[in-house]
C-alpha cells in the first residue's frame, strides 16, 4: 500500500496512513457518568480498504524500558470466534492466570482461617499479589477515531458494552438512511450510568437538534458534513488503529513472561533501545482493584494521555455556533 493510499479515508462498513503515534493528539475515554459528544470518523489507513472504523486491542502493559518508558503489546492470543477454542496461548495472559490463581488461593485459605482481610497480615500476604496483577493487567476494549465538540480529532477508547450499545446505534442509523460514519457523519451521546465494575451501563443515541421547519419547530439527527479543509485535518491527524501498537511474534512476548517482574535489558532488546532525547506520555492506572476469580473479565488502565470529556449541551452548541466543527 502506498502513503497516498495510507492516507486516504476509506467508506465505512457497517456490521463488520502511517502508524501515527503523536500523542499531542486527543485521547479520550468515557470514564464519568453524563453525556459525552463525538463525531466517529471515516476509516484511516491501513483500516481504509477494510472499511472498518474501529480496531478491537487486548493490551498487555507493565513492561518498562531501561528510561521508564511505557512498553505496550497487543495480546498474542488467538481464539476460534466460531469454536471458542484457543489456538495459540499467550505467555503472558498465562502468567497473569497462575497469579490470579495464587491470590485467589490465598484468599480462600484467609477465609478458612477467618482472618479479617484488613488485618495486617492479611494485606501483607495479598498485596504484593494485587499490586502485580494491577501493574501488567490487560487492557481490552475499543479504538477509534473521532473528533469532539472542539474540534479536537483524536484516539476515543470505549469498553465491550459501550460499542454494542454504539453498534446498535448506528444500525437504527443507517435504516433511517444516514452514514454516520462517513463523509456526511452523526454527531453521538455516548451516555455513562454509574462507575463501578459491575453496575456501570451505557446507551449511545445520536445529537438531536430543534430546527424550524415552515414555522414548526422539529428535532432532527445533528449531522456533520467533513469539508474538503476537514478531510485533510483528518487525514493529518487521525491514527491508524490498525498500527498504532507494535505486534509481537510470540517468542518475544515468552521472553517478556519469562524475565521476571521486568527486565529492562529484554525489554530494550525487543522493544529497542529508547532514545534519549524522546518522551512519552505514561498510562494513567483506573482506580479499580484487580480481581482473581475472573481472567477474562475487562481489567482496563487507560490509555496513554486519556483526558475525560464532560461536555454538556451547551458547550456542544457553543461549538458549533463558534463555527469550531
Amino acid at each position: 500500500m502506498s502513503i497516498e493510499q495510507e492516507n486516504e479515508l476509506g467508506e465505512p462498513t457497517y456490521g463488520a496512513g502511517k502508524s501515527k503515534k503523536d500523542f499531542s493528539n486527543a485521547n479520550w475515554k468515557i470514564s464519568t457518568e453524563g453525556s459525552h459528544y463525538f463525531r466517529i470518523l471515516p476509516p484511516f489507513g491501513s483500516l481504509s480498504k477494510s472499511g472498518r472504523y474501529m480496531q478491537y486491542e487486548a493490551l498487555h502493559w507493565g513492561m518498562e524500558a531501561s528510561n521508564g518508558w511505557k512498553r505496550v503489546f497487543p495480546c498474542v492470543r488467538v481464539k476460534d470466534n466460531k469454536t471458542k477454542m484457543v489456538k495459540q496461548e499467550c505467555p503472558m495472559c498465562l502468567r497473569i492466570d497462575a497469579k490470579r490463581e495464587e491470590l485467589a488461593k490465598k484468599i480462600e485459605q484467609l477465609k478458612k482461617a477467618k482472618v479479617d482481610f484488613k488485618a495486617p497480615e492479611a494485606k501483607k500476604m495479598l498485596q504484593p499479589l494485587n499490586d502485580w496483577l494491577q501493574r501488567f493487567n490487560v487492557q481490552r476494549g475499543f479504538f477509534l477515531n473521532a473528533m469532539s465538540p472542539d474540534g479536537k480529532i483524536g484516539r476515543l477508547y470505549i469498553k465491550i458494552k459501550c460499542k454494542n450499545d454504539l453498534e446498535i446505534a448506528i444500525s437504527k442509523l443507517v435504516k433511517d438512511g444516514y452514514n454516520p460514519v462517513g463523509i456526511e457523519g452523526v454527531w453521538l451521546d455516548f451516555q455513562r450510568f454509574g462507575l463501578g465494575r459491575d453496575d456501570t451501563t451505557f446507551k449511545v443515541e445520536p445529537v438531536q437538534e430543534t430546527v424550524d421547519m415552515n414555522g414548526v419547530k422539529a428535532k432532527v439527527v445533528k449531522t456533520h458534513k467533513l469539508t474538503p479543509d476537514l478531510i485533510a485535518q483528518v487525514k493529518a491527524s487521525s491514527f491508524d488503529l490498525g498500527t498504532f501498537y507494535t505486534q509481537l511474534d510470540y517468542n518475544s512476548v515468552q521472553a517478556l513472561a519469562t524475565s521476571g517482574e521486568n527486565n529492562s535489558e529484554i525489554v530494550d532488546s525487543i522493544f529497542g533501545v529508547p532514545k534519549t532525547s524522546a518522551s512519552e506520555v505514561t498510562e494513567e492506572e483506573d482506580e479499580v482493584p484487580v480481581r482473581a476469580a475472573e481472567p477474562e473479565e475487562d481489567i482496563v488502565s487507560a490509555t496513554s494521555k486519556m483526558v475525560n470529556t464532560d461536555a454538556n449541551m451547551d458547550d456542544f452548541l457553543a461549538a458549533f455556533n463558534a463555527g469550531k466543527v
